[in-house]
C-alpha cells in the first residue's frame, strides 16, 4: 500500500485523519507519517485498513456504493441449500432484502444469509442473479 492508496482509502470511507489513525489502531502521528510517505506502510496496517473497510461495508455500506454479495437461501433447520444468489446491493441487509422480495412463496420462511464477495465497489446498483443449484447440504452438515 502506498501513501497515496492509504489517502484514498481514508477518503473513500469520508473519515478524518484522527478516525482512520483509532480505526487502524496507529497514533494520530503515527497515521500522518504513513500518508506522508514519512514512514513505511506495512502489511499489519494494509491489512487493519482492508479489514476496517470490509467491517464499514457489512454493516451499513459505504457513501452510497454497491458490493457483490453472495447470498444463500436455507432451509429453517439451516440443513440444506436450496438456492444461491449473486447480488449487487449496499449492504448485506440490502443483499438479503432483494432476495427475500423474489423468493417464491413456497420459500418465503426460509433463512438468508449474505456473504461479502468484493470489498471493491461496483457501478451496477441493481442486479441479483439466481445460481442453479441442487439441494446441498450445508457445511455444518458436510
Amino acid at each position: 500500500m502506498t501513501p497515496q492508496e492509504l489517502l484514498d482509502w481514508r477518503k473513500t470511507l469520508g473519515i478524518n485523519q484522527r478516525e482512520a489513525a483509532a480505526a487502524i489502531g496507529l497514533s494520530y502521528r503515527g497515521y500522518q507519517k504513513l500518508e506522508q510517505g514519512r514512514a513505511p506502510i506495512g502489511e499489519r496496517t494494509r491489512l487493519a485498513a482492508r479489514q476496517v473497510q470490509r467491517q464499514i461495508i457489512w454493516r451499513g455500506g459505504l457513501r452510497g456504493r454497491s458490493f457483490m454479495f453472495m447470498v444463500h437461501v436455507t432451509d429453517a433447520e439451516h440443513s440444506f441449500v436450496l438456492a444461491s444468489y449473486l447480488v449487487i446491493a449496499l449492504h448485506q441487509s440490502d443483499a438479503r432484502a432483494k432476495v427475500g422480495a423474489q423468493l417464491p412463496a413456497a420459500e418465503r420462511q426460509a433463512q438468508l444469509t449474505a456473504v461479502l464477495t468484493s470489498d471493491e465497489p461496483w457501478q451496477v446498483q441493481d442486479y441479483v442473479h439466481r445460481i442453479p443449484s441442487p439441494l446441498l447440504p450445508t457445511s455444518e452438515h458436510c
